[in-house]
Parts: structure tokens; sequence; C-alpha cells
């Protein structure tokens, strides 16, 4: 049974990361997380708390080509294995490579990754995790392949620079059954790390709130609503709303759609910006008990989809042991 003393710990819990994201607040030549269609295939991705949930030892690793038709288009490639540790299975740790591209710019990181888990209820299958990501970032703006509207711009370097810093991500992850959400804060030393006389984008802070739930329907269907939520608090927020059905406890498919949200409350923001939206799909396939196959596509329904051709994502996820039954606990 839930207690007032558990909320209040998720309270405290929401407090830090408002806190500690403070120490980037002064944002200056800011750079946009990488977008992903596919977090709920691994959520590691976007919050640390997610860290050990599927409790096997489990290796996962996603490709994505954004706007794809497009001169220097984003690329993005990640990887990542965890594992629950512990007689209870209460303690998650992995790691996590990223390599981001964005026309001139580079972002290559590595994370090690530590989550710890409370069971809150009596039947213990109800989970409170509390994770955190720590490594290193490098940041890399390569000037040759710049083509700059001001010659000889001093802002823009005539070879290749790059930095290296700390990074920190924070999260908070609440699964049961039936129910997931989560709320996370990530490059959190963005602010510690800048340097000036380095002429390279800094990653801004960026807040991720996620959620969603499953429900039996007729037929042994399963019907999975979720949504997520993402904020740097200078550019437009985004809110992905998604619905997928599973067929058959081996075939998962659904749709999404994505829009920028609160541009009104944000006066940095001019105000003739046009709404970014998007339409995609995604599927995932269980390929026996130990293979995870995804998929997604989206494309822009802006000025965008007269150069772009559309972004596509795939995933793969493997299972190195095996403990339970995955394809009944392993929803979300």
């Amino acid at each position: 049974m839930y207690t007032a003393r558990k909320y209040v710990l998720l309270l405290n819990c929401y407090r830090l990361i408002i806190v500690l994201s403070l120490l980037g607040s002064k944002q200056a030549c800011a750079q946009q997380e990488p977008q992903t269609n596919l977090y709920l295939f691994n959520t590691l991705y976007v919050n640390p708390g997610y860290t050990g949930y599927k409790e096997d030892a489990y290796l996962h690793a996603f490709y994505r080509t954004q706007w794809t038709g497009l001169r220097g288009a984003p690329q993005n490639v990640s990887i990542s294995a965890d594992k629950a540790f512990g007689d209870n299975k209460n303690v998650g740790m992995g790691i996590s490579m990223n390599q981001y591209s964005l026309g001139a710019q580079s972002n290559l990181s590595a994370r090690f990754n530590y989550a710890y888990r409370l069971r809150i209820n009596d039947d213990k299958n109800a989970r409170l995790a509390f994770g955190i990501s720590a490594g290193i970032r490098q940041i890399g703006l390569d000037g040759t392949k710049s083509d700059p509207i001001v010659p000889l711009d001093p802002l823009i370097p005539y070879t290749k620079v790059t930095k290296i810093s700390p990074d920190v991500n924070f999260g908070v992850y609440f699964s049961n059954e039936d129910f997931f959400a989560g709320v996370s804060a990530m490059n959190l030393l963005t602010n510690l790390s800048r340097d000036e006389t380095i002429p390279v984008p800094t990653p801004a802070v960026h807040f991720f709130v996620i959620g969603g739930f499953l429900k039996e329907l007729d037929n042994g269907l399963l019907l999975k609503p979720s949504f997520q939520f993402k904020d740097d608090r200078t550019g437009p927020s985004s809110l992905d709303i998604s619905t997928s059905v599973m067929f058959g406890e081996r075939l998962w498919l659904g749709g999404f759609y994505r829009t920028a949200v609160l541009n009104a409350l944000k006066k940095n923001l001019p105000d003739n910006l046009q709404k970014q939206s998007a339409l995609g799909l995604t599927m995932e396939v269980f390929v026996g008990q130990k293979l995870r196959i995804g998929y997604s596509f989206d494309y822009s329904l802006n000025k965008l989809q007269q150069y772009s051709l559309g972004s596509h994502e795939i995933s793969l996820g493997i299972y190195l042991t095996s403990l339970r039954d995955r394809l009944v606990k392993c929803y979300f």
C-alpha cells in the first residue's frame, strides 16, 4: 500500500531535479538533445532511472537518420547495456554510448548508469527507481564543413575543434504492471563545462517527462497509450502522443503525433515561429525469446516535407540472460 512518506520522497526528488538544473541555467549557443521515436523500447536513453528495468542483461542499439535527403541532416547512433543486481534486483547498472552529428557539429558521449529501485507495494510489482548517469562528452565543430554567410566569420573555426566535458543526468522512474511514468534532467553540468574560448555548441539542459499505461482489449490485444514531453527552457517544447497495440504477444504496432507546444509562454521565441509537427509509425517484433527488432518512420507536416523524404529509425535489442518470462513482464 502506498504511503504519504513515499509520495513525499518522490516530490523531493522532483525538487532535486529542478535545483540541479540551475547549474546549467545560462544557455548560449545551445545544442539540442537528439530526437528518438523508439524511446519506449529502451527508456534508458532519456531516463537513467530505467537502468536495470528489464532485470536481465540486455544489450540494445539504435540508429536514426533524420530528414533524409537533406545535406548535413542529423544522424544518431546509440548503444547501451544494463542489468539488475542483488537478491531482489533492486540495483540497476549499465553503460551507454552515443554519437550524434548535425551538419558541422558532432557529439560523442560515454556514460555509466546506476539506479536504485524501491518496491513500494505489497505484491512488489510496483517500483520507484532513482537513477543517475555520469561520464564524459566530446563536442566538436568542423569548420571545413561549414558554409558561412559572412566570410571569415570569427565564430566559425577554420579547422575541426573539440572540447571534452563531464556529463551528468538524473531521473526518477515509476512502473507497475499497468502504468509507468518518469521525469529526468539531462546535461546538468552544462554551465560548469562551458568554455567561451572554444567555439563549439554547448548542450542545453533538457527535461523529459514520460508516461503511459497498459490496457487489455478483446481477443488478447494490448493497448499502450503514452506520451513524452521534452523541454530545454529556451527553445520550443516538444510533445509526443503515441498509441501502440500488441498482437499475439509478439508484435507491437503503433503511431504517434509530435508537435511543438508552449511557444507562446517563452518570451525569447519570435511570435511568428512556425510550429514543427510530424506524424510517425512505430513497430517492434519479438523474434524468439531473446531478440527484439524495432523500426520507426516519421514525416514532417511543415515546409520541411518539400525537401525531406522523412526520418527512419531502427533498433535491435538482445537479452544475454534468461531470468524470467519477458513477454509478460517487460511491456514498458
